[in-house]
């Protein structure tokens, strides 16, 4: 397990207008890069963390500093590795940007930050390599705040937190995986969900809700049940077994924490079983509404329409790091691209661009005109996985 000051899940926390200066010493043997995963880096897309596209990777024993401004974005983020799946091994951690114009600041009194991750006992590089046969990988335990059960204990540690009873609470929930997709519940209490990936939405109630990896949300809970200690669930999707895949290894798809109310005693581990408990009001995420979202008048015409599906060429010389695009559609010129495969490059991307050179076809390159453009991906594979863009 790798670790970012002595620490694992390292929180950075800051204010909505704020720059950002994060010196990166990199004492590991080899090299890597950050990624702040979700901040626009308007202005500065060379501090955007991707290797070789956006920047060189900071070699063993060098440092890069970091230099951004958040803007007015807010919201609960993460940053993580971005060179060889290392954030998979422990290179990752929340990134808050605090808003003091927060719509729903009086509706809780304090913050709780819950992070979310499968748990590989092997290198990343062996894990990359078994994506590339029939069966996906299986995590050997899922965790939450970096704490998870492995073999046959069911225990999963520490409480999520001690709370004061009839305190609201605002809980930040990260996905860090890197792969797994979880359901989230809290026996006993309802959740509103009030932000999802760094935008506020409109209040949506109810008693569990699914995030898939890099996804996060918060959700303010009312600490009104009896005094007591309740189960923090946190239910992994079997994205394994479909597949194919055996799960062999013991893997736990319950992990669970403790929600402890203080002035109560703690349940003793024995009274916890693996197992899960039905929800009534199941959120669904597509039904969210922006809190401050465009009017049906003022949605946008795209100027252009994208289609893209991708898949890992197993036939690849080098398929870790090269990915094919199965096929995207132009739909706005009507032109269509097949096999086009991704390879690393030589040089930075943004690099390139800047120096006049064209960009080779092995980094797909699309450009788009002044204005929306509306992509649409095509999951081929058979469990969900989310996309996004970079700065």
């Amino acid at each position: 397990m790798k670790v970012v000051n002595e620490q694992l899940d390292y929180a950075i926390h800051v204010s909505k207008g704020d720059t950002v200066s994060v010196k990166v010493n990199n004492y590991m043997p080899v090299s890597t890069s950050i990624h702040w995963h979700g901040m626009y880096q308007i202005e500065t897309p060379w501090m955007d963390g991707a290797g070789m596209v956006t920047q060189c990777l900071i070699p063993s024993g060098g440092n890069l500093t970091y230099t951004f401004n958040v803007g007015n974005q807010t919201g609960t983020y993460w940053w993580h590795a971005h060179s060889a799946s290392q954030y998979t091994e422990g290179l990752r951690g929340p990134f808050i940007i605090y808003d003091p114009d927060d719509p729903y600041m009086a509706e809780y009194d304090e913050e709780i930050i819950i992070t979310l991750s499968d748990n590989f006992h092997k290198s990343a590089k062996t894990i990359l390599a078994g994506y590339v046969n029939a069966n996906d990988p299986v995590p050997d335990s899922g965790l939450i705040n970096g704490v998870g059960s492995f073999d046959c204990s069911f225990w999963s540690g520490d409480g999520v937190a001690c709370v004061t009873p009839d305190i609201s609470n605002r809980l930040r929930v990260i996905n860090m995986s890197a792969q797994a997709q979880f359901f989230v519940s809290l026996d006993g209490h309802n959740m509103t969900v009030i932000e999802t990936d760094g935008v506020y939405t409109y209040p949506a109630l109810g008693d569990s809700f699914p995030i898939a990896a890099a996804q996060r949300y918060s959700v303010i809970v009312i600490a009104n049940a009896s005094i007591g200690s309740y189960l923090f669930r946190a239910t992994m999707a079997d994205m394994y077994t479909p597949t194919g895949s055996n799960i062999t290894n013991g893997l736990n798809l319950y992990p669970t924490a403790i929600w402890h109310y203080n002035g109560s005693l703690l349940y003793t581990p024995s009274e916890f079983l693996n197992g899960t408990l039905s929800q009534k009001m199941p959120l669904n995420p597509y039904t969210l509404g922006e809190l401050h979202g465009m009017t049906q008048a003022e949605q946008p015409t795209p100027q252009s329409n994208v289609y893209v599906s991708f898949l890992v060429n197993p036939n690849s010389v080098d398929p870790l790091n090269n990915t094919s695009v199965s096929s995207i559609s132009i739909i706005s010129d009507e032109t269509t691209f097949f096999d086009s495969q991704y390879l690393v490059p030589q040089r930075p991307s943004l690099q390139t661009y800047l120096l006049g050179n064209p960009l080779p076809a092995t980094e797909n390159p699309y450009v788009v005109q002044n204005g929306w453009v509306l992509i649409e991906v095509r999951n081929s594979d058979n469990v969900e996985h989310i996309f996004h863009l970079h700065g």
